[in-house]
């Protein structure tokens, strides 16, 4: 019942901890004090990042890049409007390497596209 009150109020999860033979439970703060918005006010304000492109069209994107010429993966998940490298098209990179469509060259971290 004082999880799901913490629950409601936008409160975190209680800690609690055993000390000689007593339980001690602890109560943090809601956002509310620390912002003065309210969970929902918060959710509503952060803004919503997402790639430019959807998964499936990721291997199209990929390829298209590549016939420009040799781009790192940290190149290519940067043009595709990524911060960093996703696992998502850390797959993508291999399924494309191991159809043959693309290659790697060690040495440089260049992928080169193979068609």
């Amino acid at each position: 019942m004082l999880i799901d009150w913490c629950k409601e109020n936008g409160n975190p999860k209680p800690q609690w901890e055993v000390r000689s033979e007593s339980v001690v439970t602890t109560f943090s703060p809601s956002v509310f004090f620390s912002t003065g918005k309210t969970l929902e006010e918060l959710e509503q304000s952060r803004p919503k990042i997402r790639p430019k492109i959807r998964p499936k069209s990721m291997e199209e994107e990929v390829i298209s890049l590549l016939r420009k010429g040799p781009l790192s993966k940290a190149e290519i998940s940067h043009q595709l409007g990524h911060k960093r490298l996703s696992g998502g098209l850390k797959k993508v990179f291999q399924n494309l390497i191991n159809e043959g469509v693309v290659s790697c060259n060690i040495k440089s971290k260049k992928i080169f596209t193979n068609i």
